[in-house]
């Protein structure tokens, strides 16, 4: 049988991976190539071998937004085209059909070489001027010896096609706080967002894949979101992008991100990418609760700042915090009320606007409420009760208040006292100043000692829990026995020496007996206030009771403050501005500015000695938190070339000469 006359049938095998052509040859025949055979082409489904086609996209992401599943040859709206050209020069383009699985097509080809093309186009248009090829596979064939199999391997490798993009999902916001979120598709590599594609005419245009949306004030959690433009759609050419999520709280003037979330997507030619990729948990979270929030009496404290005592707070950490933020309350009695309008809130103005400087306050003794405390001490008036709360604060939010507990720390802190909470027992220290009016007393009259001998006055510090707490109770010399009885006597310098018994207790202010024990109705002197009494011995208080004056801080029309540079001759008064706060330049005609604090207006017997000053500033200032300054002459001069613009507390000390103690006064200076 003469050669063209034969026909042999040849297997084709088309596979759908990510990979490149391969060529499968046969052993030769002589043969003059003017033979014609017909191949028979198989056609089996694509596998969706996802993790092959992300590697040919050279995606380095270990997870994706995946395409939908690739196209099947019997996907109706694709079209075969076969292209190829022999090695005698012969053409061929022709559209193939396919048969149902297994499917198949057949062909009559030249006994030649052959290098084919099959190309898969989507809604093929025979007479428009440009189609949409979405899969491409390419082969050669040798028909001069009779049989071969050529096989393709289907690719998408060099396509351009666009494909849209939606996805969809819902994201996780149990403290309902996001407000708004922008979502867009980047340059995987450079992270630049990718603003245009090329349309399969050449043509640039633009993605359209940049979506910004707002959530309803309505919404719960999770709430569900779409990415999604409809005119035109979000478009992209094939490949791996960087698929982008930003999420906000607030309003469009003062938007503040709360979250993010990236992955990757990838985009096939001409697939409508449509997926939900579930509910995204990615919202950073208001802090959880601070616990075991602790008040400890730091023993001995009290009054070694005149009318204070320390308390120092500890408590468990939070988590996801920034900082945390102090409730200090203070009682209008004896802790049974405490009104809203005396509650103040202190943490970090840098955070939280509202609330009180802690750094910079007044009750601020040492310690702070930064990220990762667990303590402070706290300089708390005597007399008073108080309450304190924590809480911890982000940028998100605060949690929830944490009260005081009455369980003890297994670790309490060295040298402290814990301050018990419930009912009445609050945060409270008061002083029982007793002017001894000359006598000398006894706590046990039975042992005297040198420890519980007082004369001049004796001091008693106590905390109000509950019950009401009764005077020193004094009695006779005579009293049998006299184990654990305390005793006050008064020696007169007559001839013969007279000894006088204590009779009772006085107020000094009005000469009004105070009476030991508590009586009906008691008022707050027998609870949380300070109390000054003085002995009476009869006939010999005559003319002895002096109220002692009540104390006060330092007039700020007994301090001057000025500003100069270090020689200057200036020196500018420091005045308040509307806020009550002292501006201060750190620079002034190029010289560094030095505050001076000096008396000023003192009486010839002076009023006020031993002046020194401590500044407190916020940290990351330059140098240390606190700075004491040293007077010279009851002058305080620094610099303020070492601090950075900020605002600082200034605290100016010196002694009462009239009753000994220290007075203050506090500046809050702002540093510009």
């Amino acid at each position: 049988m003469r050669l063209k006359h034969r026909y042999v049938a040849v297997l084709a095998v088309l596979t759908l991976f990510i990979a490149g052509c391969s060529d499968s040859l046969v052993g030769r025949m002589a043969g003059d190539g003017s033979a014609e055979s017909t191949v028979t082409f198989s056609v089996t489904d694509i596998p969706p071998q996802y993790d092959e086609m992300i590697k040919e996209a050279q995606n380095p992401a270990s997870r994706s937004i995946l395409p939908n599943a690739p196209f099947t040859p019997d996907n109706p709206s694709l079209t075969f085209i076969l292209t190829g050209k022999s090695n005698s020069g012969e053409v061929i383009e022709k559209q193939i059909s396919l048969s149902t699985a297994p499917h198949k097509f057949e062909l009559k080809l030249g006994a030649y070489v052959w290098d084919l093309t099959l190309t898969a186009y989507k809604g093929y248009n025979a007479a428009a001027s440009h189609h949409k090829p979405v899969l491409v596979g390419h082969c050669t064939v040798d028909l001069t010896m009779g049989n071969a199999k050529p096989e393709f391997k289907m690719s998408v490798k060099g396509l351009t096609t666009p494909g849209t993009v939606k996805v969809t999902g819902t994201v996780k916001d149990t403290d309902r706080v996001c407000t708004h979120y922008e979502i867009g598709i980047y340059n995987l590599y450079t992270g630049e967002f990718v603003e245009k594609y090329t349309d399969i005419d050449d043509s640039p245009k633009n993605t359209n894949a940049k979506l910004a949306q707002d959530v309803p004030s309505s919404a719960t959690s999770p709430f569900p979101f779409t990415y999604e433009q409809t005119t035109p759609k979000i478009t992209l050419n094939p490949g791996a992008y960087e698929y982008r999520m930003i999420f906000y709280k607030g309003t469009v003037s003062h938007f503040i991100p709360i979250g993010s979330y990236s992955d990757t997507i990838v985009v096939y030619p001409g697939n409508d990418l449509v997926q939900a990729i579930g509910e995204l948990d990615v919202l950073n979270k208001k802090p959880t609760k601070p616990k075991e929030l602790r008040a400890y009496l730091k023993d001995n404290s009290e009054d070694k700042e005149p009318d204070y005592y320390y308390v120092k707070l500890t408590w468990k950490p939070s988590r996801f915090e920034t900082n945390y933020e102090l409730m200090l309350k203070t009682s209008s009695d004896d802790g049974t009320t405490f009104p809203t309008a005396a509650e103040k809130i202190y943490g970090f103005k840098a955070t939280n606007n509202t609330v009180e400087d802690f750094l910079a306050s007044p009750i601020r003794h040492d310690g702070s409420l930064a990220y990762g405390s667990e303590t402070c001490t706290l300089k708390l008036q005597l007399g008073k009760v108080y309450e304190v709360s924590i809480r911890a604060h982000n940028y998100i939010g605060e949690s929830e208040w944490v009260e005081r507990v009455n369980t003890p720390d297994p670790t309490p802190p060295a040298n402290c006292t814990l301050m018990s909470t419930g009912g009445l027992s609050h945060i409270n220290r008061r002083r029982i100043k007793y002017d001894l009016n000359g006598g000398k007393l006894i706590l046990d009259a039975a042992t005297p000692t040198a420890n519980n001998t007082f004369t001049g006055v004796y001091v008693k510090y106590d905390s109000y829990t509950g019950t009401a707490t009764p005077f020193l109770d004094i009695k006779p010399l005579n009293t049998v026995p006299l184990t654990g009885v305390s005793t006050l006597i008064r020696e007169i310098p007559t001839t013969p020496p007279t000894t006088l018994e204590w009779r009772k207790w006085l107020n000094p202010n009005n000469g009004q007996e105070v009476t030991v024990t508590v009586p009906a109705g008691s008022t707050g002197i027998y609870k949380h206030e300070n109390v000054f009494v003085k002995a009476d011995f009869g006939s010999s208080l005559a003319g002895t009771v002096t109220p002692l004056p009540a104390p006060q801080d330092i007039p700020k029309t007994k301090i001057k403050i000025t500003y100069d540079e270090e020689s200057g001759s200036t020196n500018t008064t420091i005045t308040p501005d509307a806020s009550g706060h002292y501006p201060v330049p750190k620079i002034e005609g190029g010289k560094v500015m030095w505050i001076t604090v000096q008396f000023d207006g003192l009486a010839s017997t002076p009023e006020y000695d031993d002046l020194h000053c401590t500044a407190y500033f916020a940290p990351g200032a330059g140098l240390m938190s606190i700075v004491n300054i040293p007077a010279a002459g009851n002058v305080c001069k620094f610099s303020t070339g070492d601090y950075t613009p900020q605002t600082f507390t200034l605290k100016v000390m010196a002694k009462d000469t009239a009753t000994h103690q220290m007075r203050s006064q506090t500046y809050i200076i702002d540093l510009y």
